[in-house]
């Protein structure tokens, strides 16, 4: 899958669809207005702690979903410990090198 071909917010809403979770139990969820959560849906690209917590409340892994577990890709990401447990903890991220 190319990066191009990406389209988070499709992924989510599928996903949303298929579980039977609707838009207002998903802002309840995330805390923020159903027109936010509209709004995730025409986006390319999304803030990783939001995907974060999108992910927990699906249960599922939209890193997991993004990357094919043949490919290797490195990402860069520049942010506190904290957040950095979380990411790894929640996904299919393996850290090569901490600061």
């Amino acid at each position: 899958m190319d990066i191009e071909d990406i389209h988070i917010g499709r992924a989510i809403q599928q996903k949303m669809a298929e579980q039977g979770c609707t838009v207002a139990q998903m802002a309840k969820e995330v805390h923020c207005d159903r027109s936010n959560i509209y709004d995730i849906f025409k986006r390319k690209s999304i803030d990783m702690m939001q995907l974060i917590r999108i992910s927990q409340v699906l249960h599922y892994d939209f890193y997991a979903h993004l990357y094919s577990p043949t490919q290797k890709h490195i990402l860069l990401i520049e942010t506190d410990a904290p957040t950095m447990q979380q990411i790894v903890s929640n996904s299919a991220v393996q850290v090569i090198y901490s600061l």
